[in-house]
């Protein structure tokens, strides 16, 4: 019996030490790149000798705030990625499309380069990301008054123009939207993502800065379109 519960407490000591928050931070990295790389979770769990359920239970017993931090710098390191990934398109200009906008009207990106800070904005109606950075983009333009805008490049595939027209009564949208549907096939090529929303940040200068895969908050969007404007 003494031994089982020596044999015990050397179970828990191991599992405590391969799940330290160096190991945990590693393995929620990996699981987001994973998309990318093409490795499964499976695999990756295996990789890491740790099982999901210790994963869960690590979770569980680890505080709040020590958790918020793993993430924060599992998402720093995640934007560095997708940074590097996209980087191939950076000082580059966009590529160019003319679509019909929704309520009328046609879109010409070209038309809209070189006026300020631009955000290409690939969204989906169903997406709750898309919708939280919506009423930053709002705000925004607004609050920038002429040097930002966007326009917003709908990828939904169901429905009718006049959902997503809904959509936009719904969110307040007045900025220009166009549907991805409609485009050729390089056009769609290129702005095509894994993950929505997706934004190609177009600078001053008319050339691609940055893309940002997922969504930021107000105050880093702010960040960025007041770096440029600043040059």
């Amino acid at each position: 019996m003494k031994r089982l519960a020596v044999l015990l407490v050397l179970l828990i000591a191991t599992v405590s030490f391969a799940l330290t928050e160096v190991v945990v931070t590693d393995l929620l990295y990996e699981l987001y790149i994973s998309r990318y790389t093409g490795i499964t979770e499976e695999e990756l769990f295996d990789s890491f000798d740790v099982t999901e359920p210790e994963l869960n239970t690590y979770f569980e017993e680890t505080p709040e705030a020590e958790l918020d931090a793993m993430m924060e710098i599992v998402m720093e390191r995640y934007e560095e990625f997708l940074d590097a990934r996209m980087a191939e398109n950076y000082d580059k200009p966009p590529t160019l499309f003319e679509g019909d906008m929704l309520g009328g009207g046609v879109f010409d990106l070209e038309e809209n380069l070189g006026e300020g800070v631009l955000f290409i904005n690939v969204f989906a109606t169903w997406c709750p990301p898309c919708k939280d950075e919506i009423p930053h983009f709002i705000e925004l333009i607004e609050e920038f008054d002429g040097e930002f805008n966007v326009v917003g490049i709908s990828t939904d595939t169901f429905g009718s123009i006049e959902d997503i027209d809904s959509f936009a009564g719904d969110m307040g949208i007045e900025y220009p939207l166009v549907l991805f549907s409609k485009f050729p096939e390089a056009v769609m090529d290129y702005y095509e993502s894994e993950a929505v929303p997706t934004t190609w940040v177009v600078g001053p200068d008319g050339l691609v800065q940055k893309i940002i895969v997922g969504s930021r908050s107000k105050e880093n969007f702010r960040e960025i379109i007041s770096g440029l404007l600043e040059g």
